[in-house]
This record gives structure tokens, sequence and C-alpha cells, in this order.
């Protein structure tokens, strides 16, 4: 189970004036099944399709930079909670929602992970607070 924090941030890019992108700080928290430093698998889809992904292990906090949007989160290959960023679509189901094009992913992905102000930690028990990051 994992909990969330939300921010938003706009920032122009190369996506366009206005492209919209957040940070995801995200960290699986360690189980009997998976203790801490397992590896670990987190993916971050929307529209079912994937946006982001790092491998790292449980009880590791990681940030990921994803297009603004309703994000579910998916911990070796399983559901594990979805993030909101607000706006109109901020309670839409995650796969219901059109998937983002290549160039709002590959935005997302080139953005200087510095220049993005807020985050939204989804973090389980067991982890680190994601002020452990350093990013905001």
């Amino acid at each position: 189970m994992l909990v969330a924090l939300a921010a938003t941030t706009g920032l122009a890019g190369c996506g366009g004036p206005g492209a919209v992108v957040d940070r995801l700080v995200v960290c699986a928290g360690p189980t009997a099944e998976h203790p801490t430093g397992s590896p670990a698998v987190i993916s971050l889809r929307q529209g079912g399709r994937e946006v982001a992904s790092a491998s790292t292990s449980y009880g590791a906090l990681v940030a990921l930079l994803v297009p603004s949007a309703p994000t579910a989160v998916f911990v070796d290959g399983r559901p594990a909670g979805t993030a909101s960023f607000g706006g109109e679509d901020a309670t839409a189901d995650p796969a219901s929602l059109p998937a983002p094009d290549d160039t709002v992913i590959a935005t997302a992905r080139a953005t200087d992970p510095a220049t993005v102000d807020g985050y939204i930690g989804l973090t389980g028990l067991g982890c680190p607070p994601t002020t452990a990051l350093g990013l905001g």
C-alpha cells in the first residue's frame, strides 16, 4: 500500500509552452516476502501506457518525472497505488484516460528534476521520508 501527497508544477520545455511535468518520489515498503534491499521494479502508467520506470529495491526512494495526469503505480507488475495531480481529470481512473503521446513522455523524461519544485510522494510503510532524497 502506498500513500500519496500532492504538488504540481507547470514547466515550459521541449514539449511546448506550458508543458506540465510532475515529479513522483516512490518507495515500495518492505515486507516479509520482500525485505529491505530486495530488487523491485517500479512502473508508472497513464492510459495503460508506461510513462516511466525504475529498477530499485524495496525500502529505497526513487524520483521519476511523468506528464501531469492521474498515474497508476505498479511494483513488480502489481498495482500498488495511484497519484492524482489535480485538474479536471483528478478523480479519473488512470487506465481510462487516453495514453500520452511520445512527445509528452519525452518532455517529462528530458526535464531536469532540479527544476521541478513540487513532488508527489508515494511511499509504503518502512520507507525513509521523501525528504531523504533532498528534492523539495
